[in-house]
């Protein structure tokens, strides 16, 4: 399983995103996370909505193997908390 847990572009862990209050948008714009490229975002939302600080990529999106590369996601269980 891969999961993503941050915005690659400014570094912010989704557990920092998910520690400010307010909607989507509100957390962004106080964080940073999600504004830059917007590959997060999906996925920040996801977090937001479960309250859980990362994600699960799943192998069938459409854009997974780009995914992979740009969170710079290892082999399967690597970073299981």
């Amino acid at each position: 399983m891969h999961w993503v847990d941050r915005c690659i572009c400014t570094g912010v862990l989704f557990s920092e995103v998910l520690a400010l209050e307010g909607d989507l948008r509100t957390r962004m714009l106080h964080s940073g996370a999600g504004l830059n490229c917007k590959h997060c975002r999906p996925f920040l939302r996801e977090a937001i909505t479960s309250g859980s600080p990362r994600v699960a990529l799943q192998p069938d999106h459409p854009q997974f193997a780009v995914l992979v590369q740009h969170f710079h996601l290892s082999a399967e269980g690597e970073g299981e908390p």
